[in-house]
C-alpha cells in the first residue's frame, strides 16, 4: 500500500522535528481506518474518526546511519581510553554499550507506539493528562492522535507576563503526573522538554467539576 493509499491529504512540511524523527500532520483515508486501526482504537475515537489529521512521526533519513558512525566512534575512543592506566576501572567500553542499546531502541517506532499504550492504561482515569493513540506503527513511522492545544512555550511566555495562577495550574499537574509515573507506576516518560508537552484548556461547570467532550468521556469510559 502506497502513501495515496493511506492519506487523503499530507502536508509536506514537517510541524515538529527532533534528533531520530520529523513529524507531519495528515489527514487518514477511509482505506486505512479500516485496514490498519484496531477495533479498540476505533471504539475510542468515534466513527468519524478517519476524518481527523494525525500526526506522522517518520525517522530522519540517514538517522540510523550517522548513529551507528557516532557509536563506532565512541566505540574507539572508550577503547583507547581503556587501554592507558588506571583508567579501566570507568568502564567506558561497557558504558558505549549500554548507550548504543539504548539509542538502537529509540530508532524502532514500534516500541514508542507499545510506551504509548502503555501510559493510556496507566492514565485511564485521569481528567488531567492525556497521551496519544498510537494507531499503527513500523520500524520507522508512526501514525498517532494529533492532539490539539498550547505548545508549553506559549504557556511559558504568558508566565512571563506574571500570570501565576495558570503557572501554578500547569506545574502542580506536571510534578503530580511525574511523581505517578515515578513512584506508582514504575515507568517514567524520560524526555518531558516543552516541545513534548500540549496544554489543552476544558469548560468549568457551575458547581467547578470539567466538562468533558465526547471524545474525551469516550477515552476515560
Amino acid at each position: 500500500m502506497n502513501v495515496d493509499d493511506l492519506f487523503d491529504e499530507i502536508y509536506p512540511i514537517p510541524i515538529g522535528t527532533g534528533a531520530i524523527a520529523q513529524v507531519y500532520l495528515a489527514k487518514v483515508s477511509s482505506r486505512f481506518v479500516t485496514d490498519y486501526i484496531r477495533p479498540m482504537h476505533i471504539g475510542e475515537q468515534g466513527e468519524g474518526a478517519h476524518d481527523k489529521f494525525v500526526a506522522v512521526k517518520v525517522e530522519h533519513p540517514g538517522a540510523r546511519m550517522s548513529i551507528e558512525r557516532d557509536l563506532k566512534i565512541m566505540k574507539f575512543f572508550a577503547n583507547f581510553i581503556n587501554c592507558l592506566p588506571t583508567m579501566e576501572w570507568l568502564s567506558l567500553p561497557q558504558e558505549v554499550d549500554q548507550f548504543a542499546m539504548m539509542m538502537r531502541l529509540q530508532l524502532d517506532m514500534r516500541i514508542e507506539a507499545k510506551n504509548l499504550e502503555r501510559f493510556r492504561k496507566n492514565f485511564k482515569k485521569s481528567l488531567d493528562v492525556k497521551f496519544p493513540v498510537p494507531w499503527f506503527s513500523s520500524r520507522r513511522v508512526l501514525i498517532e492522535e494529533r492532539v490539539q492545544g498550547i505548545g508549553m512555550s506559549r504557556v511559558l511566555e504568558l508566565k512571563r507576563l506574571n500570570n501565576k495562577h495558570m503557572s501554578k495550574q500547569v506545574s502542580d499537574v506536571i510534578v503530580d503526573s511525574f511523581l505517578k509515573m515515578l513512584i506508582l507506576d514504575n515507568f517514567v516518560h524520560a524526555d518531558l522538554h516543552a516541545g513534548n508537552m500540549i496544554i489543552r484548556f476544558v469548560r468549568m461547570s457551575s458547581n467547578g467539576k470539567k466538562i468533558l467532550s465526547n471524545e474525551e468521556e469516550t477515552d476515560r469510559l
